[in-house]
């Protein structure tokens, strides 16, 4: 059997040891690496681990409410674990053979299915550059302050709150200088997020559907149509399923 870490090969670290190998690897960068098992056959696993300084500050699972602002980190877990990000190009689209989804290594013409890019035609592509045919991207993690409320916590001795749980100073320093984001091919990156909008353009507001008082029931009475039928403004979003970079 072969243990690699990236392109080091780390087998000689494990020995037999209980069911199977056991071994520690040592020498991992700071961040995530990738722990890759091959078997003869040709058949393994992969594990992503992530390595911090051995000083800390360890962010230890009684304080995760703060980071994540809600008393049960479960949900959040259970929800990441089993809907695919909406930033994953590589994630199945309906209605798409998986070997022509894109693969930034393998496919990089196949068919992207971030949300972005079912929304080109409102957030608008890269024209050149390295992301060139890419969705342009609205959003940004510039300027958050992660773990606020823990910190708060911690200035105002205040413990009242479970999902408040103290953060001290320098563990909400070491949060927010390595959030860090992802890149538009889901890759993590050690700088935040910034907008990419199209140029000179908005994304439109979405106007309200229904005007005048509720009905009984609490239903509102939809507004009457123009004559015709047609609305007064065409959506900017004329199609919104997959499409090609």
């Amino acid at each position: 059997m072969q243990v690699t870490v990236g392109e080091r090969d780390v087998s000689g670290a494990f020995r037999p040891g209980g069911p199977g190998l056991r071994g520690l690897v040592t020498g991992l960068p700071r961040g995530e690496s990738t722990v890759a098992t091959t078997l003869p056959d040709q058949s393994g696993a992969r594990l992503v681990v992530r390595n911090a300084p051995q000083g800390g500050p360890v962010f230890s699972g009684p304080l995760w409410p703060s980071i994540f602002g809600h008393a049960n980190p479960g949900n959040q877990i259970t929800f990441t674990e089993v809907i695919p990000n909406s930033g994953e190009p590589t994630r199945a689209c309906p209605g798409v053979p998986d070997e022509d989804v894109y693969d930034e290594n393998s496919n990089p013409d196949g068919v992207r299915c971030t949300f972005n890019d079912y929304m080109r035609n409102v957030f608008g592509i890269y024209e050149d550059g390295p992301n060139q045919g890419k969705a342009r991207r609205p959003l940004s993690n510039i300027g958050i302050q992660y773990g606020l409320s823990g910190l708060l916590s911690f200035l105002e001795n205040d413990l009242s709150d479970p999902t408040r749980p103290p953060l001290t100073p320098d563990q909400f320093v070491a949060l927010n200088a390595n959030a860090g984001d992802y890149d538009l091919d889901f890759n993590r990156t050690e700088d935040g997020r910034r907008p990419t909008p199209r140029p000179g353009t908005r994304v439109p507001q979405r106007r309200r559907q229904h005007r005048g008082p509720p009905r009984r029931g609490g239903h509102h009475r939809p507004r009457r149509p123009r004559a015709g039928g047609l609305p007064r403004r065409l959506p900017q979003v004329l199609h919104a399923g997959p499409a090609h970079p």
